[in-house]
């Protein structure tokens, strides 16, 4: 019965060699896309960073405006002037419009 050749006889020491260069060239450019992906992912991670950071501190500058809005001198000052209120026993006095003279 005849034995029949296995891969690695039927290439040859050439064969081989190129097989060899293919697979190291294989090898190379996966790890060259692995270091191209991670290069993105970091930018990734440094740009939701900045936005994290602008995000936080329109957060506080939120918060801070909130709190203001709910303090009495700020209700009063709008009651006031947008609305004309006035406290019980205060007079208001509103400067006359001027119209036009014919």
């Amino acid at each position: 019965m005849a034995r029949r050749a296995s891969i690695t006889d039927r290439l040859g020491k050439t064969g081989k060699q190129i097989f060899f260069a293919l697979f190291l060239l294989y090898i190379a450019g996966i790890l060259i896309i692995q270091q191209v992906n991670q290069y993105h992912l970091s930018q990734q991670i440094k740009d939701m960073n900045s936005d994290l950071q602008v995000a936080r501190k329109h957060n506080v500058d939120l918060r801070s405006r909130v709190n203001e809005m709910n303090s009495d001198a700020f209700i009063e000052k709008v009651a006031r002037e947008e609305l004309g209120m006035t406290r019980k026993g205060e007079l208001l006095f509103a400067p006359l419009s001027e119209s036009p003279s014919k």
